[in-house]
């Protein structure tokens, strides 16, 4: 599931995944999605997940969603995002990226160490260079 940071703020929505990112969980934030999107921003997304909510490597090996799964459906709205920093271990960080720019190909998406989580969220707040 996905927990909600206090650094979750004016157009910028931070979560940590204590498991990897569902359908179900995502849906825990589309309400905020609505709210910076019905007031003309774009979102922005913080997404945390440590080494401790995947302890099989092999999940990522044998990942296969069904025929016909739509993940626009699933995880309505990433596309429309403007900006995503994934905070990971760099073991997961190809695999996340690849999985969330196939939901986001629009978005500006940074892949951060855990320990640059600091780094992480300085880029999601900065303004994009003109």
């Amino acid at each position: 599931m996905l927990q909600l940071l206090e650094f979750t703020h004016k157009n910028i929505i931070a979560t940590r995944a204590d498991s990897m990112l569902s359908a179900a969980g995502y849906a825990k934030i589309l309400p905020l999605v609505h709210n910076i999107e019905s007031g003309g921003e774009k979102v922005r997304w913080y997404f945390e997940i440590n080494d401790n909510a995947v302890t099989d490597e092999s999940f990522f090996l044998n990942i296969q969603p069904p025929d016909g799964y739509d993940y626009a459906t699933a995880f309505p709205r990433v596309a429309a995002m403007e900006r995503i920093a994934i905070v990971a271990p760099e073991k997961w960080q190809v695999f996340l990226f690849v999985m969330i720019k196939k939901l986001a190909p629009e978005a500006d998406i940074q892949c951060f160490a855990l320990a640059d989580h600091k780094k992480a969220m300085q880029w999601i707040e900065a303004e994009k260079p003109c």
